[in-house]
């Protein structure tokens, strides 16, 4: 767990120096087997010792990252907290029972599955709930991409060459602009939020809490829309997906367009039909044949 954390948290790997962290439970178990059989009360002091320092070792790779600021990427950072906290859990129930049931006896050890078993069970559920974490933010994002055509205006390397006065943003989003990209697809599936609140890049800003200029540099850079057109864009796309579940069978387009957030007939009739090349009735007229 510790090498692992540390590896989400740096982005750094070294597999030979990473080695040297074995070294001792390997001694160990080559003591404990082939020179003389220690006892449970030995083989548990070793294990609660040595769990006991690499979890310090994690917290302090966690306190030092957020020192460095060098890890951007939310979805990792609550990963890691979620992860760190179930391990610190599984050792403090452990320590419990232990000392419970007495340093000399093995009953523990059932009580001991059963709650460990328990937090496993609570952080696969965890992960397969939030599939970032499985797959990894780039591939999942290149699968969503490619499977929605809602999402696939979006880019993973630069469109266009960037500009000189926008290099520091490029630094500064270098390991976190697919988190914000995932972020802004999330967002932009989000009907209620659109419907209920002046849906701008202002707005996106306060919403993701980022910078007004990362994510201009996103349309500018990774999006085939620029600000005001993606924002459009996302509310057609909200107008879409309504005439879809047979919107118009009991609403009017006048109240579609205040659903999708426009302010007047015109600019919803304007919008829809530059980004489906027609108005809303004859879309509505395709989806029904």
């Amino acid at each position: 767990m510790f090498l692992y954390t540390r590896r989400l948290l740096t982005k750094k790997n070294n597999f030979q120096a990473d080695l040297s962290h074995f070294i001792v439970p390997l001694v160990y178990i080559v003591i404990s087997n082939f020179i003389f059989e220690t006892s449970h009360q030995q083989n548990s002091l070793f294990t609660f010792t040595l769990v006991g320092v690499y979890l310090l070792l994690t917290f302090r790779e966690l306190i030092n990252s957020k020192k460095n600021a060098q890890t951007k990427d939310k979805t990792v950072n609550v990963w890691v907290n979620v992860l760190i906290s179930a391990f610190v859990f599984i050792y403090i129930a452990g320590f419990v029972l232990k000392g419970y049931y007495g340093l000399e006896t093995r009953d523990w050890l059932i009580d001991f599955y059963v709650v460990s078993s328990a937090v496993w069970f609570f952080l696969f559920g965890y992960i397969f709930l939030n599939p970032i974490i499985l797959y990894g933010r780039v591939i999942l994002l290149k699968s969503i991409v490619q499977e929605e055509s809602s999402t696939d205006f979006w880019k993973f390397k630069p469109t266009r060459p960037v500009e000189q006065k926008h290099l520091y943003i490029k630094t500064a989003l270098e390991d976190s602009y697919t988190d914000l990209i995932y972020r802004l697809i999330k967002t932009q599936e989000d009907d209620q939020l659109i419907k209920e609140n002046n849906y701008s890049i202002d707005f996106l800003s306060s919403q993701l809490v980022v910078p007004k200029s990362h994510l201009i540099y996103l349309f500018n850079y990774h999006c085939m829309y620029r600000g005001n057109d993606y924002i459009n864009l996302i509310k057609v796309l909200k107008a879409q997906r309504l005439l879809k579940a047979r919107y118009l069978e009991y609403k009017t387009v006048e109240s579609l367009a205040l659903e999708c957030n426009f302010n007047s007939r015109i600019t919803f009739f304007k919008n829809f039909k530059k980004q489906t090349g027609m108005s809303p009735s004859e879309f509505n007229v395709n989806l029904a044949v």
